[in-house]
């Protein structure tokens, strides 16, 4: 007979899925017992949501699959009526969670939102097993992309939220949100990351004497596309200095030029996680927008964009771009690890980044708050958190001696 295990992940995103998401739940569940946990997780040579796949992103731990129904990928289905076809992996998913759950005896079910699909395959799996389920929030579920989708997800969203044990959500600001539409209690669990600040830089010198370079990494959509075009338009202003905009994004320069970012000082690049860390470190300003102008406002405002870890251990300075009442622009004053502009006006952008430049002392000071901050992230001790809250630990306090599997 099988080991028994105490808890299921159930994540599509995992590695060797290379996107935000597989490394916020990777710095979790790495720190579980390995012989207590396994996993159901997408398959990488799925192309859904643009994933990026870096086969060197492992976690040693059992992991199983769930494919997209062979009939979905099919060429003729992905054009006709792909949203409502795709809904058909949801008891695919199930049909495999369910069958893990047998095979293990498994006591607990710990999901990671986003991915819709999974989302409702978790909590059907738990309604029929009967297995606790704790899920952790680290998008907003509201304002899908496709108005189908926005209908399921108003059917179950109550549904699941109420019958999660336990809800953990990524902000303050979601939490909120949460209890004003349902009047229900969430724990917020900073994203959790395992990067360790840069080696010492001395007096965060320029990288390159006579030219600034301005560094994005990540995907430029709905949720930060105006603020990067405010960005272009601000450097536009600033023609006696030597500035490049530099953008790492999965989108290629002929797509960004058709969006309105383009120009002779915009650099546009391709490359994997170690890649754009790479290229953050090697900054003299690190750029983190959120649109003014979108059709997801509460993805702007309530969520935290996961690569402003990143930025903090690169120990570089942080300019934010985004709205006032969004909750990074106010995670940033509050912790006063950036230098914000809550307006969308080309302007007052470019007078931040002539500040960053020549205020050498400002942005010294920025950095060591952002390498403060960073310290409240740490991978190992959240993901302590959840072990205890899924008893694969226990309290020292409580039952003694530490355990050992915990280190």
């Amino acid at each position: 007979m099988d080991r028994k295990k105490k808890v299921l992940v159930i994540s599509y995103f995992f590695p060797p899925i290379s996107v935000a998401a597989s490394h916020v739940i990777t710095s979790i569940v790495k720190f579980f017992p390995r012989e207590d946990v396994c996993v159901l997780r997408g398959n990488p040579r799925e192309t859904y949501q643009g994933s990026i796949i870096d086969e060197a992103f492992q976690l040693d731990v059992d992991q199983y699959v769930s494919d997209l129904p062979s009939i979905l990928r099919k060429k003729s289905f992905r054009i006709i009526l792909p949203v409502y076809l795709d809904h058909l992996w949801i008891p695919a998913v199930v049909a495999r969670a369910l069958a893990v759950v047998k095979r293990y005896r498994v006591e607990n079910i710990f999901a990671l939102f986003p991915n819709h699909y999974y989302l409702i395959a978790a909590y059907l799996t738990h309604k029929i097993s009967r297995v606790p389920l704790t899920i952790y929030w680290v998008d907003v579920y509201e304002g899908r992309p496709h108005f189908f989708e926005r209908w399921v997800a108003r059917l179950f969203e109550r549904r699941i939220l109420f019958s999660a044990r336990k809800n953990y959500v990524m902000t303050p600001f979601l939490a909120e949100h949460l209890k004003e539409k349902y009047g229900i209690d969430t724990e917020v669990l900073p994203i959790p990351t395992e990067l360790t600040p840069v080696e010492e830089r001395g007096d965060q010198t320029k990288c390159r004497p006579g030219e600034t370079r301005i560094v994005f990494t990540g995907r430029i959509y709905d949720a930060q596309l105006d603020a990067v075009v405010n960005m272009v338009d601000a450097l536009k202003l600033l023609p006696e200095l030597d500035i490049k905009l530099v953008l790492m994004t999965p989108a290629s320069k002929e797509e960004l030029e058709a969006q309105g970012i383009s120009g002779e000082n915009v650099l546009v690049f391709q490359g994997k996680r170690e890649e754009c860390i790479a290229c953050q470190r090697q900054a003299d300003i690190l750029f983190l927008p959120m649109a003014f102008r979108t059709t997801s406002p509460l993805v702007v405002n309530l969520s935290l964009p996961s690569k402003v870890l990143e930025y903090f251990a690169a120990a570089r300075p942080i300019l934010v771009h985004a709205p006032a009442a969004s909750f990074i622009a106010h995670y940033a004053r509050e912790k006063g690890f950036a230098a914000v502009v809550d307006t969308p006006d080309p302007k007052e952008l470019s007078r931040a980044v002539r500040d960053l430049i020549v205020d050498t002392a400002r942005s010294k000071a920025l950095v060591e708050r952002g390498l403060s901050t960073l310290k409240e992230h740490d991978a190992k001790t959240l993901s302590r958190r959840v072990q205890l809250d899924l008893e694969l630990i226990h309290d020292e306090s409580k039952k003694g001696a530490p355990d050992e599997r915990s280190a």
